[in-house]
């Protein structure tokens, strides 16, 4: 399979292609105006203004429905290419292309490439790559996945196999998320006196936003916490 990244894909977005794509779905010129202006609001940096001739914030609200616009030229190729045969996945501008061989996968990453090119992308030489997803896995949207052979449904006799997919947090979702905990937290030899906002934001955090499931979880699990530190 091709596990895929786009070189600095946010940072690279042509703005002419950009607006191009967004004509041909939107007819509201003051609307096409508000976008155009948005991607030309430019930023701050040490003090000093500077102009954006190419790109979308990354992190911005209109960011990933904006890569869905921009890369709808590459899901819809896909559909009519007939270099290879394989299932691609796509979110925003994060994708890998599943192929039943090894061929088929260097011709899809082949197709990819010269895709890209057509709407002024590339795929970064490092991190993209062809992989066993049986032997190595791939990240895909802060999980690994692998994909494992289910002993209970296969066939022997048949001499067919049934496969599933085992999936959890990759390593650099885990590290995030450890350090984010370890920021609400504070260093772990100094007290805190503020606790109560402690638990509040870190159950913010790990139910992903402000919602009182989260933080009630995070309070029934701070009491039996304090409980074993204070009675040791």
């Amino acid at each position: 399979m091709v596990d895929a990244d786009i070189e600095q894909f946010f940072d690279n977005l042509d703005h002419q292609e950009l607006m191009s794509a967004l004509r041909r779905r939107i007819g509201d010129g003051e609307m096409l105006r508000l976008i155009y202006l948005w991607l030309k609001a430019g930023y701050l940096l040490d003090g000093g203004y500077h102009d954006t001739d190419l790109g979308s914030p990354q992190g911005g609200v209109l960011s990933p429905l904006l890569a869905n616009v921009y890369l709808h030229s590459f899901d819809t190729a896909f559909k009519h290419q007939k270099a290879f045969i394989g299932k691609l996945t796509r979110y925003a501008d994060d994708f890998v292309i599943q192929c039943g061989t090894e061929e088929m996968a260097q011709r899809a990453l082949a197709w990819s490439s010269e895709q890209l090119g057509t709407v002024k992308l590339r795929l970064h030489p490092v991190k993209t790559r062809i992989v066993n997803d049986r032997e190595v896995g791939f990240d895909f949207l802060g999980f690994h996945n692998r994909r494992v052979v289910l002993k209970g449904h296969s066939r022997k006799g048949a001499g067919k196999e049934s496969y599933g997919v085992l999936r959890w947090p990759g390593q650099k979702a885990r590290k995030e998320f450890r350090d984010n905990v370890r920021r609400i937290l504070g260093h772990p030899m100094r007290l805190r006196t503020d606790w109560q906002d402690v638990i509040r934001a870190l159950g913010d955090f790990c139910a992903g936003g402000g919602t009182t499931t989260g933080t009630d979880r995070v309070r029934r699990c701070s009491g039996s916490w304090t409980t074993t530190f204070t009675n040791g």
